[in-house]
């Protein structure tokens, strides 16, 4: 009976946790998706760049980290093995955190006094621009979730599918803020006021507020006023 319990809970541990052949399928539909994303053919992308070493040396480095660097038009982003290995991690919740990245890079105003993109702004872009078009070239791996506040929240939206999916992706990033002790809900609402743009390069929006974000590119609504003051909208 002990067998059979362990090899239950082992099978569902792997059906929800990403293997390096997923992400492989990920870097594929990334580079795809910033091909029609990227301001012009002069601007390039690249995933996990392993500058000479083993192909899988990000991906097997137990980091919860994923970052962005720049060198004029070429764009780096990093995902590091730790962060997809996370229990409750899904294929489209690292899309997620794969195109915020990228829109540090091409995101968009407002930037960082560094230049990159805010990172309310590049939660903005993630959901907003760069999600749908990622979606389009990878294959969904898990049931998208029909709870009552998605089948409400996306009646709203002109892509249901989208919507529904986008919004099973982002618990990923709930479970990702609980990891850094903060809990947030999509039925809860940041009740912050941003009076002035944050500008500064360590400013992070709180979680709440990010996950707000998230959720207003998914309906193409405004950039929330807990971080992009009002008078900017």
């Amino acid at each position: 009976m002990k067998r059979i319990v362990l090899l239950l809970l082992l099978s569902l541990n792997s059906s929800a946790s990403i293997n390096f052949e997923d992400f492989i399928d990920l870097k594929d539909a990334l580079y795809r998706a910033f091909d029609e994303l990227k301001p012009n053919s002069e601007h390039t992308l690249t995933v996990n760049n392993t500058y000479n070493l083993p192909e899988d040396y990000w991906w097997s480095l137990d980091v919860v980290h994923a970052s962005y660097s720049r060198q004029g038009n070429s764009h780096n982003i990093f995902l590091f093995g730790g962060f997809a290995r996370l229990s409750e991690m899904s294929l489209d919740g690292l899309a997620i955190t794969a195109c915020h990245e990228i829109g540090h890079g091409i995101g968009k105003a407002p930037f960082k006094d560094s230049g990159s993109s805010t990172e309310g702004q590049a939660d903005y872009f993630a959901t907003k621009i760069c999600l749908p078009i990622v979606f389009k070239y990878l294959a969904q791996t898990v049931e998208v979730s029909k709870s009552k506040f998605n089948l409400n929240f996306c009646r709203e939206s002109e892509n249901n599918h989208y919507c529904l999916r986008a919004l099973t992706a982002l618990e990923s990033n709930i479970f990702f803020f609980k990891t850094l002790g903060d809990t947030v809900h999509f039925s809860t609402r940041s009740t912050e006021v941003a009076r002035e743009l944050n500008t500064s390069p360590t400013f992070y929006p709180s979680s709440q507020c990010r996950l707000d974000t998230s959720l207003n590119g998914v309906l193409k609504k405004p950039r929330p006023a807990c971080w992009y003051p009002m008078v900017l909208n």
